[in-house]
């Protein structure tokens, strides 16, 4: 909760700014993200699941929509699926979690405004709610939960920095149901 009103406060503090442009006629509001994009991305998490422990996380997306809030503000809509790779080595218990899930999303880009800090430009924000399945090879799960599946809600969101329009390095914080932290990683528009 705490990494999710931190993202969430750094988003007001950069749009205020943004906002102030947005309307200065020398600039337009754009997008690196437009319907009909297809993303992929491989990221490298460190989390609190299990003490802590070391995850890949692979994923896809498709940019599915655009509106422009007041006609200047972009922001895309689309679907997402990602994997979950996480060893772990707790107490007794020794195993791997393999995930997936399936995910709604939305971005927010600064491109286009041309803001006094180029970095500003580069970023896309966005956010993530779906379901995971997860699967437990060590017994963990078993033991807490009584089964080696579970199945639950999970969210993400950090930012995309765009190097070119192609190619972005991302940070993000994540849930996945039972498992919480931080990832890095990088993200190709095809």
């Amino acid at each position: 909760m705490k990494k999710k009103i931190f993202i969430l406060l750094i988003v007001l503090i950069t749009a205020l700014p943004v906002l102030s442009f947005a309307g200065s006629g020398d600039s337009k509001w754009d997008s690196y993200l437009k319907p009909g994009n297809f993303l992929v991305s491989a990221g490298i998490g460190f989390g609190w699941g299990y003490g802590l422990s070391l995850a890949v996380y692979p994923g896809a997306e498709l940019i599915m929509a655009q509106v422009k809030i007041a006609g200047e503000i972009p922001i895309q809509f689309g679907a997402a699926v990602k994997g979950l790779v996480n060893p772990y080595g707790w107490g007794s218990y020794t195993g791997i979690v393999l995930g997936a899930g399936g995910f709604g999303t939305a971005h927010l880009s600064f491109k286009g405004l041309n803001l006094p800090f180029d970095y500003l430009n580069r970023m896309d924000f966005y956010i993530g709610l779906g379901v995971v399945v997860n699967f437990d090879t060590g017994g963990y799960f078993s033991y807490y939960y009584n089964s080696p599946l579970s199945i639950g809600i999970s969210s993400y969101s950090g930012v995309n920095y765009f190097i070119n329009d192609n190619l972005a390095v991302y940070l993000e914080g994540n849930y996945w149901a039972y498992y919480g932290g931080s990832t890095v990683g990088i993200l190709l528009k095809l």
